[in-house]
């Protein structure tokens, strides 16, 4: 029985190691310039989920969040076909009800609509664009809850993904319940991150968002954050030669390729334009 679970696990590891190389061999979406899409007269803000979001998340009717659970090695390792991957979407949306009601009192749609306001680009006139702003709060490996505020702007014949990582993260311990400091503090930030975002697309408009020429390597726990198939540590997920836009003492804003409709545990949440404290980056190198 040791034996068959020793070699269980091997195989595990390398159908994880395969997946990882598949990944990188397969071809992504680019992400573009807006500069470049169709002409844009108008950016409506809506209030619901875009259709193409990350995968294996869990989220709710009528809120603007997606939560995306730890993997567990123990439900992976489920030697009955199709009952661990049953049993891990139960236990994402049982464990996730119970905590959901705490942040979805804290809306990105009304934030990000009341920003956009006094902004031509959501203001004006002609052809009409989408903007779904939501957030993602993803389980990592290290006990602790990140959140990641995503604006997915889309126009027939094009998709544009802007992201923007919160820097408070939260101990799981504290997640079921998090206190009013922190509640407080994750709506500052979003806040915050909202109006950065907001920059980004009307630099993105204006052509102001094209890559420098340099390629970076990086890895982040906000892209991969839990052991993939619950045993591969997210440390070694590295993605390679994505564009460098923009480096300052402090932050880096990355074009990255990706599929926006990827498990959000291996890659979901890569396509799209990053705006980056460096130290979100637990790899980071220019090429």
């Amino acid at each position: 029985m040791n034996s068959l679970k020793i070699k269980t696990k091997t195989l595990i590891l390398m159908i994880g190691a395969c997946a990882l190389l598949l990944q990188g061999c397969s071809s992504p979406t680019a992400s573009t310039s807006l500069a470049k899409a169709t002409p844009v007269g108008q950016i409506t803000v809506v209030h619901a989920l875009p259709k193409a979001i990350p995968s294996e998340g869990s989220s709710f009717a009528g809120s603007q969040y997606i939560f995306v659970q730890a993997e567990s090695a123990a439900l992976m390792l489920n030697p009955i076909p199709f009952v661990g991957e049953l049993a891990v979407d139960a236990y994402n949306k049982s464990t996730t009800s119970h905590y959901k009601d705490e942040f979805i009192g804290i809306d990105p749609y009304q934030i990000t609509a009341d920003l956009s306001k006094s902004r031509p680009l959501f203001s004006g006139a002609g052809t009409k664009a989408s903007l779904y702003p939501y957030v993602v709060i993803q389980e990592g490996a290290d006990d602790l809850y990140r959140m990641s505020l995503i604006f997915q702007l889309e126009e027939p014949g094009w998709t544009g993904r802007y992201l923007y990582h919160l820097p408070t993260k939260i101990p799981v311990k504290d997640i079921k319940k998090p206190s009013q400091v922190e509640l407080a503090k994750f709506k500052a930030e979003l806040t915050t991150g909202a109006d950065i975002l907001l920059g980004l697309i009307e630099r993105d408009k204006a052509g102001q968002l094209e890559s420098s020429g340099k390629k970076v390597n990086f890895g982040s726990y906000y892209i991969v954050g839990s052991k993939m198939a619950g045993l591969i540590s997210p440390d070694i997920m590295v993605f390679p030669n994505e564009d460098l836009v923009e480096e300052t003492a402090d932050h880096v804003i990355l074009r990255c390729s990706g599929k926006p409709t990827d498990d959000a545990h291996v890659g979901g949440l890569l396509f799209g334009v990053h705006y980056f404290a460096k130290d979100q980056l637990h790899s980071y190198k220019v090429l």
